[in-house]
């Protein structure tokens, strides 16, 4: 239980890191946009990666649970699932920041 554990924390962590800086990326990119409109973009993103950090917690916790039982032992179990949700989390951050994009410029044009 407890490497499960240490798994989802270090990838919720991780996800929370690469939130915070695809977040401060996304407000350069929306530069153009006006407070209004790039609140709705903002928004969409806020929620999109909060959800992508649970979901992938969740993820690296089933994981280790599944590698564990596999025999893989705990350590080398860990770290694989600590790998891939903090890299697929990472990929859908930039997507949830694309997504927040579209959602500002859909409005802007609205």
């Amino acid at each position: 239980m407890t490497p499960k554990i240490i798994a989802a924390i270090i990838i919720a962590g991780i996800n929370a890191v690469v939130g915070v800086l695809v977040f401060f990326f996304l407000l350069v990119a929306m530069n153009g946009y006006s407070e209004r409109v790039a609140s709705y973009g903002l928004g969409a993103f806020v929620i999109l990666a909060l959800i992508v950090t649970m979901s992938m917690a969740a993820v690296g916790f089933l994981l280790t649970g599944r590698l564990v039982k596999r025999s893989r032992g705990s350590v080398p179990a860990a770290l694989l699932s600590t790998v891939v949700g903090s890299v697929l989390g990472a990929f859908l951050k930039v997507v949830s920041a694309l997504v927040g994009i579209g959602v500002a410029e859909i409005i802007r044009a609205g």
